[in-house]
């Protein structure tokens, strides 16, 4: 197998696309697509960072062995973590956040996928079942400090400064609201629904880009 087919190969076992290697290694998605094609080579300064970021022998990448014989080990990351449910107080979430003295966890590469390694995440676990069709009591959310929101995002959020909630992000232009939805199988959870111009009272935090569960 060469260069460009191990290369390609790996990612694949990965679920990233050019773009999320090539960000990783700091070039252009075209440079991974001319590797992958056999039309360039990574120095091998790259095929080192390459080989890092999948778990393997740099001569894996230079086509030295076969990638379908190696067990790639998968690198970890650390990440800030609030040892406490998103119903906790948004003062003391968003204090303890900006001042930066949160605990830290360590979380697989795998787990995370194209977040890993994100500096803007915070690790926090959901309390409650409001959420339960999409993971349930407990379970470990990875929010993203973000303004960059669609319909249907499931985000982090406080009403009036006080307890976080876990729920679906809507906003209707037409009708000036701006929604937020449970996703449980609990009929007495319900939305909270907005105007505009009574919005000023709710702040989201950020939006749950993975989720993880242990059975």
């Amino acid at each position: 197998m060469n260069t460009g087919d191990t290369i390609k190969k790996l990612r694949k076992s990965r679920r990233m696309t050019q773009s999320d290697l090539a960000n990783r290694l700091g070039v252009a998605p075209t440079t991974v697509s001319s590797w992958e094609r056999g039309a360039a080579y990574p120095l091998m300064t790259t095929a080192k960072s390459i080989a890092d970021i999948f778990g393997v022998p740099v001569s894996v990448i230079a086509g030295e062995k076969e990638a379908s014989n190696i067990v790639p080990s998968m690198p970890i990351h650390s990440y800030k973590y609030l040892d406490a449910g998103v119903s906790c107080g948004a003062p003391e979430l968003v204090e303890a956040y900006t001042k930066n003295n949160l605990e830290e966890i360590q979380l697989s590469d795998a787990i995370m996928g194209r977040y890993a390694g994100d500096d803007d995440i915070l690790i926090i676990h959901a309390n409650g079942e409001s959420m339960n069709r999409i993971f349930p009591d407990g379970a470990l959310l990875a929010v993203k400090r973000t303004d960059d929101l669609s319909n249907g995002d499931i985000v982090v959020f406080s009403i009036d400064n006080e307890d976080f909630s876990c729920k679906r992000y809507y906003r209707n232009d037409e009708a000036k609201v701006v929604s937020f939805q449970p996703d449980s199988d609990d009929p007495r959870f319900e939305p909270y629904v907005y105007r505009y111009e009574d919005a000023d009272n709710v702040a989201i935090f950020g939006k749950v880009v993975v989720y993880t569960v242990v059975l």
